[in-house]
């Protein structure tokens, strides 16, 4: 677990303090002519559980798209739109499918579980994929994979040292978690950093079915253990139904989990009972950067809401296959990409500054969130910064 704050020296010596002129204005390039077109797969749901997520993907990594005249690395871009579906095995299908239709590189990714099960696929294909929603923790450093939103441990780690400082002793901390890989990631992230043999999260972790839509066992242990808070890793129509059915019995205790917990979409369908619940994320859309500023505004002009932090790490995958296709050299397209991507160094993103570090995944700063009235609405309000990981 050393590897949580891996090279965090780095951004306290300046390293992440500003964006460079080249974050900017982009590289130049190598001096090989681009390829006149390159297809690009984009893998989302478009039904099921995470159906909101997968809209967020093909939103975010479009509207760059959009931004740049449809050309990435100045190759115009045949995007290869496939259905993840809404079980592993059909997000596995659909990737073995796009790694064999002659793309370049594959983005987002809804279900982090299905990489596992195509790993020694994508290794075969040599083709570079870039997880925009999560990856496992155990993927970090794959040959051919990078995260271009966070390692899935990360979010339990930003949370665990509040959630042990706001929580008195003697009180019981419930920890709820799907029991799929991510879950696993989610819930020994947490422990770790709230302390892993502190007695308020001892014996008091909750596994549910994956996909489960029956919170009623769950909700009546932490009844039953009087729990001041409650630590939970879902999202999608999974965060729906627990964040219902935990106030519905008359909880009280204080919600924390990461931000898919209270995406826009959870908010519609919960409404006032998300009201207080805390989320770590690495993106807030009240962020105040420039480029948050005009990413904000142009998604809502094209969405009617704000984007979630899905959509900015398949905004920035588009990005960085941008800015990789110009540093690559005179490769076949997939591998200028393959290397391009450990030559893009910092990235000026609408969550702020950030670069890949040595297991290309993230090196970013988190944000404590809070759900709260804005006007009529209900929002994720940024309350603070509360670390940096990667």
């Amino acid at each position: 677990m050393a590897q949580y704050n891996r090279r965090q020296a780095l951004l306290l010596a300046g390293g992440l303090a500003a964006a460079t002129a080249s974050c900017s204005s982009g590289p130049g390039t190598t001096g090989a002519p681009p390829p006149d077109r390159l297809r690009i797969g984009l893998l989302a749901p478009l039904g099921g559980p995470l159906k909101a997520v997968g809209e967020e993907l093909a939103n975010g990594f479009r509207l760059y798209l959009e931004q740049n005249g449809g050309r990435l690395g100045g190759s115009a871009i045949d995007l290869v739109p496939a259905d993840e579906g809404d079980t592993i095995a059909d997000g596995v299908a659909a990737l073995r499918k796009l790694l064999g239709d002659g793309v370049a590189a594959v983005a987002g990714v809804a279900n982090s579980a299905l990489l596992a099960g195509a790993a020694a696929d994508i290794d075969r294909a040599r083709v570079p994929v870039l997880a925009a929603n999560g990856v496992p923790e155990t993927l970090q450093g794959a040959t051919y994979l990078w995260a271009t939103s966070y390692a899935e441990h990360e979010p339990g780690v930003a949370l665990g040292p509040l959630v042990a400082r706001q929580v008195a002793p003697g009180r019981a901390v419930a920890v709820v978690a799907p029991s799929t890989a991510s879950g696993d990631d989610a819930v020994n992230g947490f422990k770790f950093a709230f302390g892993p043999a502190d007695r308020r999260i001892r014996g008091t972790t909750i596994r549910t079915p994956a996909g489960t839509r029956d919170f009623t066992g769950p909700v009546g242990r932490i009844l039953r253990m009087d729990a001041a808070a409650v630590y939970c890793t879902y999202a999608g129509d999974a965060a729906t139904g627990f964040v219902r059915a935990l106030r519905a019995a008359g909880s009280r205790a204080a919600v924390f989990g990461p931000g898919g917990l209270t995406d826009d979409a959870v908010l519609a369908e919960v409404g006032e009972r998300s009201l207080g619940i805390r989320t770590a994320q690495n993106y807030s859309a009240d962020l105040t950067n420039e480029v948050n500023k005009r990413f904000t505004a142009a998604y809502r002009r094209a969405h009617g809401h704000a984007p979630s932090a899905a959509a900015v790490g398949a905004y920035d995958a588009a990005h960085v296959i941008d800015r990789a296709l110009r540093l690559g050299g005179a490769a076949a397209p997939a591998e200028r990409i393959y290397f391009g991507l450990d030559a893009v160094g910092q990235v000026e993103s609408p969550r702020g500054v950030w670069q890949f570090n040595l297991v290309r995944t993230p090196l970013q700063r988190w944000y404590l969130r809070e759900v709260r009235r804005d006007g009529t609405l209900l929002s994720n309000v940024t309350v603070n910064e509360l670390t940096t990981l990667g």
